[in-house]
């Protein structure tokens, strides 16, 4: 007689059941990872647009200031008289350190801060459109050398901007508000 010995009964691979579920656990593991790199990359692409448009705006910012550090005749009106502007207004003239009349302003409708040379018959951006100016006011203190007490008084210029940087990619949008006071180097007289 012979004995027929059976091979006992193995069983090799895994379930359905076993690899839906970890098709499930690997989809989220997954899906959770994916958005939080979305996410980073995201916050990399608003961070790098933001950084630029603060470079650009400081950039102008510091040619500005340069430019009414060594200029005379702070005037807001634009009317060539030096006076005081405590209300602020959107626009200043003042005569720089080569004798010539400057004039910058806020360009509303194209949201930028613009800069003529020629008594405003021309104005060109000095801030980048990728940067939205939407609002820039300059305040004159001390025009004239005459402070708000009637003594003499360092002139100096305060602006104060609000701007708004946005990446087109990504559709984000960044506001900040910027503000630096420029004092004269020299008293007007």
């Amino acid at each position: 007689m012979a004995l027929i010995m059976s091979a006992p009964n193995k069983k090799f691979g895994f379930t359905l059941f076993e690899i839906i579920v970890a098709m499930g656990v690997f989809s989220m593991a997954i899906s959770i990872i994916l958005s939080a790199m979305l996410s980073m990359t995201d916050a990399q692409r608003k961070a790098i647009t933001l950084q630029s448009a603060e470079d650009n705006l400081r950039f102008a910012i510091e040619a500005l200031s340069r430019e009414m550090r060594t200029g005379h005749g702070y005037d807001c009106n634009v009317t060539g008289t030096p006076n005081n502007c405590s209300q602020g207004a959107p626009r200043m003239a003042f005569v720089s350190a080569k004798g010539v009349g400057v004039i910058y302003r806020w360009n509303g409708i194209d949201y930028a801060i613009e800069k003529s040379v020629d008594n405003g018959i021309t104005y060109y951006p000095i801030t980048s459109t990728d940067i939205k100016i939407e609002m820039l006011r300059f305040y004159i203190f001390g025009a004239g050398g005459v402070g708000t007490d009637g003594v003499g008084e360092q002139p100096r210029v305060l602006i104060s901007i609000r701007a708004t940087a946005q990446d087109l990619k990504s559709k984000t949008q960044s506001q900040f508000n910027i503000q630096t006071t420029i004092a004269q180097r020299e008293l007007d007289s």
